[in-house]
């Protein structure tokens, strides 16, 4: 599974036989800022985006999002 940083664990990809998740490591601090409420789960930090179908995939949200995540990393 890989895992991508800056300054520290950002987000991951994590694939199974049905669907993608785009986890983010402190998803819980992003929760606020996803507008669009894509994110799920219920541990203590974690969050992921799930991905069944291609069309679910947007490229300016995600971004968005992982630049968020980034950002939290240089708090």
């Amino acid at each position: 599974m890989p895992n991508y940083s800056f300054n520290g664990l950002v987000c991951y990809l994590q694939a199974s036989k049905k669907h993608v998740n785009l986890g983010f490591h402190k998803g819980v601090e992003l929760q606020e800022k996803d507008t669009d409420q894509l994110l799920q789960g219920s541990g203590k930090g974690m969050r992921h985006i799930r991905i069944k179908k291609m069309e679910e995939i947007n490229p300016d949200v995600f971004s968005s999002m992982i630049k968020e995540a980034m950002a939290l990393n240089e708090l």
